[in-house]
């Protein structure tokens, strides 16, 4: 047995408690088909969305002042007739967008659930049957979702309306529902594209599909039958594999939408009688935007997303359907900061939002949040106000691909304003998947404030990459490789352990000593299986330090070693920004002075040393987007405030003197614009490691990069306490000399973080194993 089949056969086992639990938790049967244990449909109706013993707490939900004005909404929405002939040019997002007959056929089938009315259950019934029969839609990208969001309508009003359906109309049903199916990307029976990315991994098999198959299945088990088994087979085990992680990994846009997708299945098992059946720690995967949040109400961007101002970013669907379904109260306060739902969804807010629950603000969390294996990222705050600083550090075990960038490594800051960026833009006159913008720059790692190692022969193959203009290569920009074949993304859980996914391992996290408030955010990462093999080792390691001061709060240190496999290949330290960086000396300075922002942050370079390295500005005016020789533009298409988060410019450190092992060791602090008083930053080295000293902070790495393993000494010059950081630290008990004097007998290292921590005055430090 292989190592990837070992990997596989273990991640199967881990799955198997969940699903044994969620089977003995279960009102329902649940019955093997094709080798996969599906639950059954219960014989009676209504059991989609709701089941008998929810209709008397519905019928209360009329009267609930908040619910009533989603009643009033519902009801808006089902006058709007307006006429699709209007001369304007439409997109899918028009046609799934819920308006007149649609919406009075969802409302009518609840009414007639709820109190029994027949005229309004055959008019629900009479209504439903002839837009599935007239549905059609023009040849456009994405309609598939309007198809789909129709097949949710007819099966509310099948289920529902059950005991009213004549024997023809129950045929007329089903026809429609399949005719219907094989409209959707997934195609019918759904065996198309993959169940991790894609719009298949959307609402068209977790929410479209399984409603009318659950809807119909007395009459048609075969749509269930083949859902079920492939949601339950595919995609059900990547997702129970990954939720640990409390995180999803296709970036701060496309999360919403994915982890929104399986929400509704969440609640449609649960409401049919088949309980959880995912992983319980999907409950927090809206954390990690908690944690993203910047001072402007904005989040971080990541992944394919577009740059945004103005009123605060919502989390909508996701935050409702989460925050209600798992009783979270920090979810619901996010929801309730922005309680809009989208007119797709709204029907949903009426029958699932809980207006009862509680709500709590993040402020009483941690400062720091770890979000592990297949991620390894870590974000640390200094507060949660709008004068907090906002670090985000990420070592990427897995790449995902979709939506996911690579950018393993890669690292951002905000304060005050965007400081250290992600750069490039989702929209724009090159801007959409697969655009050249998008496949040479924007997802790619010169696009982030990761590590190049530039092999002038290297080849990125992308014929495997989907969507429209593709091309059989994309351009060498030095950085991470294209994961998959020819940048195919993976389709199950076996094939994206089986397959060349894997990016990096996590070497060591922790924050400390105070869990709240901690002094350190801390994280280590290999990511030399981000990169060809054009490199041999690549490892980076992140600590963030909260100065708990106001004139400057925090400083984020990064230490690099890279060894790559030709001395000639350039390596590059990236550091993005919006505006033009201020270069003296190794001191590197981004000023925010534009849309408002207040914030500054200064670099310095302390490896390579003064006399082996280069600091280079690129960007400007027709070199904003430039990977080696061509900028791949892409020119603004909305607001000018909005555009200007793309970002322009790149400050590259790298070696003079080629080598084929190198370190980098920055330090970033932030402050005010207006600040002058940047903090003296000071090299720390010796035979055994290499670190910084800035305020009352030491942080020290080994200088190979390697665990220390062996006694050394560290000598501590300055006025005062210091608070002292080693890292790479052997796990186990040491004892810590000052000046040849027990100065603490007995220190414990975890394996987790390897972290020695301890305050103390200037002198000589012995540490022993």
């Amino acid at each position: 047995m292989n190592f990837e089949c070992v990997i596989v056969f273990f991640v199967i086992l881990l799955a198997m408690p969940l699903s044994v639990v969620a089977q003995q938790s279960s009102e329902v049967q649940w019955k093997e088909y094709n080798g996969v244990s599906i639950p059954i449909p219960p014989s009676e109706h209504p059991r989609l969305y709701v089941r008998e013993q929810h209709i008397p707490e519905l019928e209360k939900r009329f009267s609930d002042p908040v619910l009533k004005k989603v009643w009033r909404d519902l009801e808006e929405m089902s006058q709007d007739e307006r006429s699709e002939d209007d001369g304007e040019e439409k997109d899918w997002r028009y046609y799934v967008q819920q308006r007149g007959a649609s919406v009075q056929a969802e409302m009518d089938a609840l009414l007639y659930l709820v109190h029994k009315d027949t005229s309004v259950g055959r008019g629900a019934i009479t209504t439903a049957l002839d837009l599935m029969r007239d549905g059609s839609w023009p040849e456009i990208q994405d309609i598939a979702r309007a198809s789909g969001r129709l097949m949710v309508t007819g099966a509310i009003v099948y289920d529902w309306c059950y005991d009213l359906l004549e024997e023809e109309e129950k045929a007329a049903f089903v026809e429609q529902f399949i005719r219907l199916a094989k409209t959707l990307e997934c195609g019918y029976p759904p065996v198309k594209q993959g169940a991790i990315n894609g719009h298949s991994a959307e609402w068209m098999i977790s929410r479209d599909l399984l409603s009318a198959a659950i809807a119909i299945y007395d009459e048609y088990p075969e749509m269930y039958h083949l859902t079920a088994e492939r949601f339950f087979a595919k995609h059900v085990p990547v997702r129970n594999w990954f939720y640990p992680g409390q995180a999803y990994h296709q970036g701060s846009g496309y999360d919403k939408v994915r982890l929104s997708s399986d929400l509704y299945p969440l609640w449609i098992f649960d409401r049919m009688g088949a309980g959880n059946i995912f992983h319980p720690d999907q409950q927090f995967i809206p954390y990690s935007f908690f944690y993203r949040r910047r001072g402007d109400g904005q989040f971080l961007l990541s992944g394919d997303v577009n740059p945004s101002r103005g009123r605060r970013a919502r989390l909508g669907l996701l935050a409702m359907l989460c925050g209600a379904y798992y009783q979270d109260e920090y979810t619901n306060y996010e929801f309730l900061q922005r309680p809009s739902i989208d007119s797709r969804d709204k029907f949903f807010e009426f029958l699932w939002r809980d207006t009862e629950l509680g709500q709590r603000e993040p402020s009483d969390l941690p400062l720091s949040r770890y979000f592990g294996f297949p991620f390894g990222w870590a974000i640390a705050r200094t507060g949660w106000d709008e004068n907090s600083v906002v670090a985000e550090m990420k070592i990427n075990v897995y790449n995902f691909i979709n939506h996911q960038h690579h950018d393993a490594g890669a690292f951002q800051i905000y304060y005050k304003g965007p400081l250290a960026i992600d750069s490039g833009a989702y929209t724009g006159s090159s801007g959409g998947y697969n655009s050249q913008h998008n496949k040479n720059y924007f997802k790619r790692t010169i696009a982030h404030n990761s590590l190049l190692v530039y092999d002038p022969d290297e080849v990125f193959e992308t014929n495997g990459y989907g969507g429209a203009d593709k091309t059989p290569f994309g351009d060498n920009d030095g950085g991470q490789r294209l994961n998959g074949d020819q940048w195919g993304a993976p389709q199950d859980l076996e094939h994206l352990l089986a397959g060349d996914y894997k990016t990096g391992d996590i070497l060591a996290h922790g924050a400390g000593p105070d869990d709240m408030v901690p002094d350190y955010t801390y994280l280590k990462g290999d990511i030399t299986e981000a990169y060809s093999d054009k490199v041999s080792a690549v490892r980076r390691s992140f600590c963030f330090l909260n100065l708990k001061e106001e004139t400057v709060p925090g400083a984020l240190i990064v230490f690099d070693k890279v060894v790559s496999s030709n001395a000639e290949f350039k390596k590059c330290w990236l550091l993005h920004s919006i505006e033009a960086p201020e270069i003296k000396d190794n001191q590197v300075t981004i000023t925010r002075t534009q849309n408002g922002d207040t914030g500054k942050l200064v670099n310095a370079t302390l490896l390579p040393k003064m006399d082996d390295v280069e600091i280079t500005p690129v960007g400007g005016e027709g070199k904003e987007f430039w990977v080696f020789g061509k900028n791949y533009e892409n020119d603004p298409t909305n607001r000018p405030d909005v555009a200007n988060e793309r970002g322009a410019w790149r400050v590259e450190v790298s070696p003079k003197n080629p080598a084929t092992e190198n370190y980098f060791l920055n330090v970033m602090q932030v402050m005010n614009n207006t600040n002058e008083n940047v903090l003296e930053v000071e090299m720390i080295e010796n035979d055994w490691v290499v670190g910084a000293c800035i305020k009352d902070r030491i942080v020290a790495f080994s200088k190979t990069s390697d665990v220390l393993d062996q006694s050394y000494t560290l000598s501590v010059e300055g006025e005062g306490m210091f608070k002292i950081m080693l890292t790479d630290m052997h796990e186990g008990a040491w004892q810590i000399q000052k000046e040849g004097e027990v100065f603490k007998a007995d220190v414990s290292v975890e394996v987790e973080d390897r972290v020695l921590y301890f305050e103390g005055s200037a002198g000589e430090y012995t540490f022993l194993r």
